[in-house]
């Protein structure tokens, strides 16, 4: 399944049918990342913090964070780009998503699409202030 010219789903980088192990695999990963996010959270603040400030993100931008995992970064750009920018969350794992979700529940400027940051984006029609991963 292609969305924003992301993959998703069980499909691994190049396979055109979808991987039952791979899809356990995923599930397993999501799950493991989701009962320690908090933790992750925290040892991966310094990282997230320390490429925000390289990139200045600045009001009214769009910027897209690949591998967003629970969130916390998307917050933190939200707040920096403001109620006129846009920041969207993309991740591999739907239960990450959700988590993500629920603490940008009140940002109307963020969004999130589950996909695969690996595969290759086909669709730029409106092309990214910048794109993250802190992840």
């Amino acid at each position: 399944m292609e969305l924003f010219g992301l993959t998703s789903g069980c499909y691994p980088l190049g396979m055109a049918e979808p991987d039952p192990s791979f899809c356990q695999a995923k599930a397993l990963a999501a799950q493991a990342w989701a009962e320690v996010c908090e933790l992750v959270d925290l040892q991966l603040s310094p990282l997230g913090l320390r490429a925000m400030e390289a990139l200045a993100p600045k009001s009214g931008e769009l910027i897209v964070d690949l591998g967003c995992g629970a969130g916390q970064t998307v917050v933190q750009l939200a707040d920096l780009v403001g109620p006129d920018g846009r920041v969207i969350g993309v991740d591999i794992a739907a239960l990450l998503l959700n988590l993500a979700l629920s603490r940008a529940v009140s940002l109307a400027q963020v969004s999130f699409v589950e996909g695969d940051a690996q595969a290759p984006r086909s669709d730029r029609r409106q092309p990214a202030s910048a794109e993250i991963s802190c992840h």
